[in-house]
């Protein structure tokens, strides 16, 4: 569709994700897409991760820019990976933790802790045997069994680690936060950051949905839009929608 604002025209399409080629990096559906502007501006820090036509291709048929949040993502992030002020603490939490936890390799001498708050870890994992890593020690379970939230001496122990932190990066909730009654240990923690005074970083849209829900997402220092995105880049991995920007000849 069509509409107007300020005198200009700005087209609304569908998703591009339901198409299968915008995953496949697709040329032919890229210049498609290109073929509807002069200009691609990337906004999406959180995307960037990945591969799609619609910002990674596409860069080949236009000139590409980062927009404003996209730089100040990268800006924010670079100095946090740089320059952390220490000790430094990571909490890890979320179904995709298994994906996250590759920070645990980027960071072995610069950080203090690695906070796992996931029921979803695999606990084998080789990362996971070192004595930075902080596993939970109980959880609370729904009637079925199932982990929905950290128990009360898991809490007890990240708060313990958090009130020395001088920084604390935190990506991705640490129970089942949709459920009120399986929030508590994520508000917990979340308070004890705040409480910290350290400079905090938050990521992905799970955990800025469970910081909103309890009122404290305007509490951190800065809230990333992107949970993988940030951590892969924390990590020190190519980011595909980056490395298009940065490589992007026609820009020049």
């Amino acid at each position: 569709t069509i509409s107007e604002k300020a005198g200009q025209p700005l087209a609304w399409l569908e998703n591009v994700r339901f198409d299968a080629r915008e995953q496949a990096n697709d040329l032919v559906f890229a210049k498609e897409l290109a073929g509807r502007g002069d200009f691609f501006v990337n906004d999406d820090f959180a995307t960037s991760h990945h591969l799609g036509a619609s910002f990674v291709a596409i860069t080949q048929f236009l000139p590409a820019y980062a927009g404003l949040r996209f730089e100040e993502e990268i800006h924010i992030l670079t100095t946090v990976k740089e320059a952390a002020e220490r000790p430094l603490v990571f909490i890890i939490g979320g179904i995709k933790a298994d994906d996250k936890i590759k920070v645990i390799e980027s960071f072995p001498d610069r950080a203090e802790y690695f906070l796992m708050g996931s029921a979803y870890i695999d606990l084998a994992r080789p990362e996971l045997k070192t004595a930075k890593v902080i596993l939970p020690e109980d959880w609370l379970t729904d009637e079925q069994g199932a982990k929905v939230d950290i128990g009360p001496k898991t809490i007890a122990r990240f708060q313990e680690i958090i009130r020395t932190a001088k920084t604390v990066i935190w990506g991705g909730p640490l129970g089942r936060y949709e459920d009120e009654r399986y929030r508590i240990g994520s508000a917990a923690i979340a308070q004890a950051i705040t409480a910290a005074k350290c400079f905090s970083v938050v990521g992905g849209g799970d955990t800025t949905d469970l910081l909103r829900l309890i009122g404290l997402e305007r509490s951190f220092s800065f809230v990333s839009t992107g949970g993988g995105a940030m951590l892969a880049f924390l990590s020190g991995k190519e980011l595909p929608g980056l490395k298009a920007l940065e490589e992007n000849k026609l820009a020049i």
